[in-house]
């Protein structure tokens, strides 16, 4: 972690790096990550608690929250402005889980939809899977 922020600290300062160096750090930190969250995956499958049940409703609705959540991204970045680190960091949080609620809850709102109306057509979608 040290030679990490030494590279950092130079960029900072304008000092030239080697960027070999800072890729391979880069891509140790990503390797180790991934076998960390994988690891704690394989805990939570392994034991049957509320934490897997959440991640299971997420991972349903992952694709609908994938393509709504750009649209509350919008309306919060222009409705909240702020430059405190503080209130940035607790409007991040808020703004998260704020944004895949939302996501989830029109997500059902849609499933629920007997008929969609496209480009001033009347579809039918009762009987889709």
């Amino acid at each position: 972690m040290g030679g990490y922020l030494k590279i950092c600290f130079d960029i900072e300062l304008g000092r030239p790096i080697n960027t070999f160096t800072y890729q391979m750090i880069w891509y140790g930190y990503v390797f180790f990550a991934s076998i960390i969250v994988l690891k704690l995956s394989r805990i939570i499958v392994l034991k049957n608690n509320g934490i897997k049940l959440l991640l299971d409703k997420m991972g349903k609705y992952s694709f609908s929250i994938y393509l709504i959540h750009p649209f509350f991204v919008t309306v919060i970045k222009d409705v909240v402005r702020t430059n405190h680190p503080v209130l940035l960091m607790l409007f991040t949080i808020i703004a998260a889980l704020f944004i895949i609620i939302a996501s989830i809850f029109i997500a059902k709102l849609l499933q629920k939809m007997k008929t969609v109306i496209l480009f001033g057509d009347q579809y039918n979608i009762e009987h889709r899977v």
